[in-house]
């Protein structure tokens, strides 16, 4: 939001003169927000008062996207000013709220509309009541969380260990670069010395030809 409101030119951020009908109806889901919040607070139902501020949190999101300031901006000043106003009045409210559970990164927003968390009595029962009318001076910031990003593991293909047996065959490769021919031995002899080389003679078929080996 604070980076909208720069790239348009605008750091100061006054309230209207007169809230709108979707800033009214945004303000008051604050309001109702913040006594369904006390009721659960006061019953120690921790868990359920916030669920209600993420559920605020949701419709200022809506709100914000509905409303589209970044087209506003360009033909109505005026109207876009509204809007970042009841902006930044609910992140003003989000910011007191949550800060209990989150102290740093409320701070770190609060600091980037302006203002600073000011403890006193009936904090929260003040902004039940708030009528919208702070002026806010924007910086812009980094954004509060970064989006994870699952680290790619990229998959490893398993070795396949062969036997001994297995190692002694060949590939489908090899296969395909012998030639295959048939024929007829007609007399063989042995070698002494080895037994692994035996002369032969005969006759083989190649391609259709005969030959004598």
């Amino acid at each position: 939001m604070t980076a909208l409101a720069t790239k348009h030119g605008v750091s100061i951020v006054q309230a209207p003169a007169q809230l709108g009908s979707a800033e009214l109806a945004l303000r008051d889901k604050l309001w109702s927000m913040l006594n369904d919040y006390l009721i659960d607070l006061e019953e120690c139902y921790v868990h359920r008062a916030y669920g209600h501020v993420w559920k605020f949190i949701g419709h200022v999101n809506a709100y914000f996207h509905g409303q589209e300031p970044w087209v506003v901006a360009k033909n109505d000043p005026e109207r876009f000013m509204a809007i970042m106003s009841a902006v930044s009045h609910s992140l003003y409210a989000i910011g007191v709220l949550v800060w209990p559970v989150m102290p740093k990164k409320m701070e770190e927003m609060l600091s980037s509309l302006g203002v600073s968390l000011e403890f006193g009595p009936n904090l929260i029962e003040k902004l039940s009541v708030d009528p919208w009318l702070k002026t806010f001076t924007l910086h812009p910031i980094a954004p509060l969380f970064t989006q994870y990003e699952p680290a790619v593991v990229e998959e490893k293909k398993p070795e396949i260990q062969q036997t001994a047996a297995q190692q002694q065959f060949i590939t489908f490769d090899d296969f395909k670069k012998v030639e295959l021919c048939v024929g007829v031995i007609e007399e063989c002899h042995e070698v002494p010395s080895s037994t692994k080389i035996v002369p032969f003679n005969g006759q083989f078929w190649t391609k259709g030809l005969a030959s004598n080996t």
